[in-house]
């Protein structure tokens, strides 16, 4: 799992490549539980201090966390052979999440159903 995590925060920014079920699911595990670790880092010093700057450090954190795990979603999208701007069908609320759900299920795939 911290493997699996660790690939993901160092492939943030690197759009090309595949991530097979096994490593995404073990990734969003431990991206899970690294915010809940942050959040209550960040709820328990921002109700004792009132801080303006955790605030915007923790806004950054889930901005970050948030555009990781769609650049990890649009990576599996791409290994089960669909185009990775399916990720876009998030936006629709809730047809458009389970479709996700479901390409993020699928099984890894050699064939590419466009180019």
């Amino acid at each position: 799992m911290i493997t699996a995590t660790v690939n993901m925060i160092l492939g943030t920014f690197k759009f090309n490549g595949k991530l097979n079920r096994i490593q995404f699911w073990l990734g969003s595990l431990g991206y899970v539980i690294l915010v809940l670790i942050f959040s209550g880092c960040i709820i328990y010093f921002i109700d004792n201090t009132n801080s303006l700057i955790l605030k915007v450090l923790g806004s950054i954190f889930f901005i970050l966390a948030k555009f990781s795990l769609s650049v990890a979603e649009a990576k599996r999208i791409n290994d089960a052979g669909y185009p990775w701007y399916l990720i876009f069908l998030k936006i629709f609320p809730v047809l458009g999440q389970i479709a996700v759900f479901i390409l993020l299920c699928l099984p890894s795939s050699e064939v590419r159903l466009s180019k």
